[in-house]
């Protein structure tokens, strides 16, 4: 599948941005695949010098007690999952963002009602 084949296909919506400025993980999304298959719990983490994106995961205990660790669902190609990380990094930024704007709305009625009474 090219990349311009994929491209359309997902769509990526953040269900939650992390506030905590010491993790890691900084969101997690769900994707949706053609209209049709979705996926939840992808994490967006920050890493040494970029931002990836980790497939949900589930754990296991192996024979001998440790936990394993494995993917729920994964890319079946390199196309796709260069797709699902694009589509899941674009919609980071975008409700990073806006939550931003929101964060810098508040603050501004915030003054306004401190210094007129009103908001």
């Amino acid at each position: 599948m090219k990349d311009k084949d994929t491209k359309h296909l997902i769509k990526a919506i953040i269900t939650e941005l992390n506030e905590d400025p010491h993790s890691s993980k900084l969101a997690t999304a769900t994707i949706i695949i053609c209209n049709s298959l979705y996926v939840n719990d992808l994490g967006v983490y920050k890493g040494k010098d970029n931002l990836y994106v980790s497939m949900p995961k589930r754990s296991k205990k192996d024979k001998n007690g440790n936990v394993m660790l494995f993917d729920v669902a994964r890319a079946g190609s390199p196309e796709m999952n260069k797709a699902i990380h694009n589509a899941v990094i674009g919609a980071y930024f975008f409700a990073k963002a806006r939550s931003d704007d929101e964060k810098a709305q508040v603050k501004k009625k915030a003054k306004a009602k401190a210094k007129y009474g009103y908001a």
